[in-house]
């Protein structure tokens, strides 16, 4: 792609703030009156279903705060902190699995935080455990862990092997020491370099490494220097985000003065340039800000067209249900949604009281899901085809929604951000790095409330 077609004015045009999709109907929507009751009935609903399941933990201590971060997270060095939260949690994962009542096999297992290797490794192997005894793991399970090779060690690896684990996630974000220096988030070449190596040769786990764009202090130069460093670690997946600055939501964020973030062109060129130095080194871009080897598990289901995105991002597990343990965690279960308490003291609370810690959620309607499969179908395949969505849902009049969805669509069109062909909407190379944009066409939701700025920006 000529980088020349993005003019400001394209990038000024779509630089605002729209949902990362990782849902929809987004978080935002979501009703404090879906509580306990509701997400227990749709757990029981989600029973009958005999298709594996996703399971995420959160666990959210990390030892500093990194001060771009927009995570749950609880900054806590006190082990004591550890032990009362695997109570808790473990007593969760017990109560959930009885409602689930034969539905126990799990294709997908995800550890995100925070630092979920803020955890001893006794600590993880307990856990580990724990989550076993009351689901099988299948042979083919992808089992992921996301670390900071600052408080991962070798012994947090030998655990994981031991339990099956076949991915490791590693948030870089920047080598750059200034940057680091600036967002408060070390680490060092080295440690990373021998971490993914011990983690390879040990476990034979494939690598993830997470980026991020627009940060703080973060040139060209040195981005580019990182860039070339990962070449050199060739990590089988790659995801490379935008730094979303929200200082009013994320008060941490406020440190950094608005006049030195980047912004527009300058921050987006940081992207077309990992882009471009990616493409030429053996990567396909997948979705929007994902990157992946040719025999990737995400590129295959890319081709396959078995892609999905929920909240752990881009999955290879189509059409599983996900069920979040933890303090914030979220499910998206038999057609609803629910996430448990943003406050680990009513967490604990209620997990106390009733076993479940729902703080909102939604049950989705005929609508939302028709919308859902079409944004989550233009996220993943940068497709929409009218014809199959016709056919899908057959039994509903969706003809005044395809209008709907066509109106918005041909002002895209103009722009030559998608074209028409073989009787379905694809987007054109240059479209495909505004694909937040055209699946917001499809979001009515923001039709009818309008953009929200607590949404970060699309570039």
């Amino acid at each position: 792609m000529d980088h020349n077609e993005l003019s400001i004015e394209l990038i000024e045009k779509f630089n605002v703030p729209i949902p990362r999709y990782t849902s929809y109907p987004m978080v935002p929507y979501w009703s404090p009156t879906h509580g306990n009751l509701e997400h227990k009935e749709f757990l029981e609903k989600a029973s009958k279903s005999s298709d594996p399941l996703s399971l995420y933990i959160h666990i959210p201590f990390c030892s500093r705060r990194c001060f771009f971060c927009g995570c749950n997270v609880k900054i806590s060095n006190n082990p004591e902190h550890s032990e009362e939260y695997l109570k808790y949690l473990i007593k969760e994962i017990k109560i959930v699995s009885k409602y689930l009542d034969k539905r126990k096999n799990v294709s997908q297992l995800h550890f995100g935080g925070g630092t979920p290797t803020h955890l001893y490794p006794g600590q993880l192997r307990y856990l580990l455990d724990q989550i076993y005894s009351q689901f099988n793991i299948l042979d083919n399970a992808e089992l992921s862990i996301e670390a900071h090779p600052s408080f991962t060690h070798f012994d947090h690896i030998d655990v994981l092997t031991d339990a099956g684990f076949n991915r490791l996630s590693i948030g870089v974000q920047d080598f750059d020491e200034q940057v680091q220096m600036k967002v408060n988030r070390f680490q060092t070449v080295e440690e990373t370099r021998d971490l993914i190596d011990y983690a390879r040769t040990k476990g034979k786990m494939k690598i993830n490494i997470d980026l991020i764009y627009g940060l703080p202090f973060q040139t060209m130069d040195g981005f580019s220097e990182t860039i070339r460093i990962i070449l050199d670690i060739k990590p089988d997946r790659l995801a490379i985000y935008s730094y979303a600055h929200l200082p009013k939501q994320i008060k941490h964020q406020s440190i950094f003065p608005d006049e030195i973030i980047l912004k527009g062109k300058e921050k987006f060129s940081l992207f077309l340039k990992a882009r471009s130095e990616l493409l030429c080194n053996g990567y396909n871009q997948i979705g929007f800000d994902h990157f992946s080897l040719l025999d990737d598990e995400l590129w295959i289901a890319y081709k396959n067209n078995t892609l999905r995105r929920n909240f752990m991002g881009y999955t290879t597990q189509a059409g599983t249900d996900l069920i979040g343990f933890g303090y914030s965690s979220i499910s998206d279960v038999a057609g609803s949604y629910a996430q448990n308490s943003k406050s680990l003291k009513d967490y604990y609370s209620k997990i106390d009281k009733d076993g479940l810690a729902t703080e909102r959620g939604m049950a989705l309607s005929t609508n939302d899901i028709i919308c859902k499969e079409v944004i989550m179908n233009w996220m993943c395949q940068n497709s929409y085809n009218p014809d199959h969505l016709l056919e899908k849902f057959s039994n509903f009049n969706i003809s005044d929604l395809l209008k709907d969805f066509n109106e918005n669509l041909n002002f895209f069109k103009d722009l030559e951000l998608i074209r028409y062909e073989k009787k379905e909407w694809v987007a054109t190379k240059l479209g495909k790095i505004f694909a937040r944009n055209v699946a917001s066409s499809f979001d009515q939701y923001l039709k009818k409330k309008g953009l929200k700025e607590i949404y970060s920006k699309a570039i």
